[in-house]
């Protein structure tokens, strides 16, 4: 029963964190689709995808160790731990900037942006990667209060800012956007590299570097191709029809973008706890977990994918609307992305990482050869459906891994499939139901009492 409360309390801070973060962007997104134009949405989106794809190289990815090095050297290493894997992710952070520097002009024109810019994503880049380091120990210890303090500050001052400065500022607004949305992240970035040597007080380990290495250097392509997985199609929407396409296609992943957030609650809350059941051999447990997990993704996906036009309709102005098509389809695919990491954790706890990244690998060129076909002719809808594709491979092929090759896996196939057939009768409800608002919002009324009750008698979410 205590690990029942820890796990329903960590989630509920972890959900409750994420959906407040997930507020700010739904109360701000009116301000910002009508300050920004579909152009500025574009070309921010494009810069912040190649911060994310430059984030993966500037830490080279040293905190997706911590999980397993937590478990291999126990509590009292773990912050010396911290502090020499720290120094790997610096010096390629000093290296990278070293280059952006040097062969400035080149690398503003390969990304197509203002040589300020390619030095600041760099740094952006850096300062993310801190923050998402110092969340992965909070995390691992269920510190979901204070991981969930550290994102709200973090998009408070970033979203204060550009706010403010949008309205007094009426030309270059997405420098603006881009600038303020930098500031807060590099101090905060820059605060937890400090406090990471003084609490470690160790700048190098050749044993620790030698295992985070080890574990760490395949997440870097698995990184990549996640990036491109989720990025891709916004780039090759800009370059193939052009940029307001790329910006009603980003706002529309944006909304749907909650179904991401609502995962990466619930998937960061289990995973320790996974771990744990994994290192008792509690498989019973881990199977009850998995079945009310799915049960759970699968009712909220259900109720969001009923209720998003109304919402997007709300948050955008007309121009904005015919992103609302692409809804269920990135709703599926974050769902299949949800399904997947299943079979992706276990091979995480296996300390498969190679076999993780060629999955995504394999995932990402899919996506763009899809993207590459179906693009110029259904435009934001091929991209859509090629994202889709993507995922479901994703899932199919780690499934085939940790299922046959690396075995032993305690998850049954007949659980995954809780959820799709139900998903797929929402999305045809979903287009058959467009204009009956009513019956919509009452079938996601009826899922939210009985998700509800489910709780409730339950007491426990999962």
């Amino acid at each position: 029963m205590p690990k029942e409360k820890s796990i329903t309390r960590v989630l509920i801070w972890q959900t409750a964190g994420r959906f407040i973060l997930q507020g700010i962007g739904f109360i701000t997104a009116p301000i910002f689709t009508r300050l920004l134009t579909p152009s500025d949405y574009g070309q921010i989106a494009v810069y912040t995808a190649w911060v994310s794809l430059c984030s993966l190289f500037v830490g080279l990815q040293t905190h997706g160790s911590i999980a397993n090095a937590k478990i291999k050297y126990g509590d009292n290493k773990i912050d010396g731990y911290l502090s020499s894997i720290m120094t790997l992710s610096v010096i390629s952070f000093a290296a990278l900037l070293i280059i952006s520097i040097v062969a400035n002009g080149f690398f503003a024109r390969l990304l197509g942006l203002r040589s300020d810019l390619v030095v600041l994503l760099v740094i952006q880049s850096f300062a993310s990667f801190c923050i998402a380091f110092y969340t992965a120990k909070l995390i691992q210890y269920k510190q979901a209060e204070r991981s969930t303090l550290l994102s709200l500050i973090v998009s408070l001052l970033s979203t204060g800012l550009s706010v403010g400065f949008l309205f007094l500022i009426s030309e270059n607004r997405y420098i603006v956007k881009i600038y303020t949305n930098a500031i807060p992240t590099v101090i905060i970035g820059s605060i937890i590299v400090f406090y990471v040597y003084i609490k470690g007080k160790r700048l190098f380990d050749k044993q620790y570097l030698k295992y985070c290495l080890s574990l760490t250097l395949p997440l870097i392509l698995h990184g990549a191709g996640g990036l491109i997985l989720s990025q891709s199609d916004r780039v090759m929407l800009q370059k193939m029809i052009g940029e307001s396409s790329a910006g009603i296609y980003s706002f529309a992943y944006t909304v749907a973008l909650v179904i991401f957030i609502l995962w990466v609650s619930f998937n960061t809350t289990w995973v320790p706890f996974y771990y744990e059941y994994k290192k008792n051999n509690s498989v019973e447990m881990i199977l009850l977990r998995t079945r009310n997990y799915t049960i759970v993704f699968s009712i909220v996906t259900m109720g969001f994918i009923l209720l998003s036009p109304e919402v997007y309709r709300l948050m955008a102005p007309k121009e904005y609307w015919s992103g609302i098509q692409l809804i269920p389809l990135i709703a599926i695919a974050y769902y299949f992305n949800f399904l997947y990491a299943f079979p992706a954790n276990f091979e995480f706890y296996n300390e498969k990482t190679k076999l993780i990244s060629l999955g995504t690998i394999f995932a990402a060129i899919i996506n763009v050869v899809c993207n590459f076909l179906l693009i110029p002719v259904y435009a934001g809808m091929g991209a859509a459906i090629a994202t889709l594709i993507s995922f479901v491979f994703l899932f199919a092929f780690h499934e085939i891994i940790a299922r046959f090759v690396i075995k032993k896996y305690e998850n049954k196939f007949g659980i995954y499939c809780l959820g799709l057939l139900p998903i797929a009768m929402t999305v045809f409800l979903f287009y058959s139901l467009q204009d009956l608002w009513f019956i919509r919002w009452g079938i996601g009324l009826i899922l939210g009492i009985y998700l509800l009750h489910r709780i409730i008698r339950r007491k426990a979410i999962f």
